[in-house]
């Protein structure tokens, strides 16, 4: 489990090749974190469900970081990487909805309707990723589940060369509980 304050290290992007100096202020150095995500699904009842998700998302990344070894002993950390959180909500019927995810991840990397988050942690090998929200998901009363979708997948590179290793393993997309954004992106960090 990560420490509070090695999360909140994280959160600082410097230049490459700038160091901080003992006068200046490294507060300007702090970053948003956070994923873009997309709903593609507006039908009966899916405006309410939509606003109860970015709730549960919100919420859940709020509990997750209390959770994270030191959080107790430094709730000044804690504030400030709770306040840097963001959750950039794309909700357009006019052009997203049903638009299935491949539509989905053009629209991410035109960067259609404004530059969307990037989803990335500083070491991930230029990973990109995204959250959505379509009709499996939005129509789950319990919204248990959030699809999380990588923005560069190339559905030809995932196909397995060589069968005798196995069947094709990653479809560009994999679905997590709305509860776990916080793990999700500390995963993404250490694995990636």
């Amino acid at each position: 489990m990560e420490t509070i304050t090695r999360f909140l290290d994280h959160l600082y992007q410097l230049p490459k090749g700038r160091t901080v100096g003992p006068e200046e202020d490294q507060e300007q150095f702090l970053v948003q974190w956070g994923y873009t995500i997309y709903r593609t699904y507006y039908g009966p009842g899916s405006d309410e469900q939509w606003s109860k998700l970015l709730k549960d998302i919100t919420d859940g990344v709020a509990e997750a970081l209390t959770e994270l070894e030191e959080a107790v002993k430094e709730p000044d950390t804690l504030t400030k990487i709770r306040d840097q959180f963001r959750l950039d909500a794309r909700s357009d019927p006019a052009t997203l909805d049903g638009s299935t995810l491949e539509d989905v991840r053009q629209v991410y990397l035109e960067g259609s309707g404004g530059q969307p988050m990037r989803g990335i942690q500083p070491c991930n090998f230029g990973i990109v990723i995204f959250l959505l929200a379509d009709a499996e998901v939005l129509q789950d009363p319990d919204l248990r589940l959030l699809k999380v979708a990588d923005a560069r997948y190339d559905p030809v590179a995932a196909v397995p060369r060589n069968t005798r290793s196995g069947p094709q393993r990653n479809f560009g997309w994999l679905t997590i509980p709305t509860t776990a954004v916080l793990d999700f992106y500390n995963w993404m960090d250490i694995f990636t």
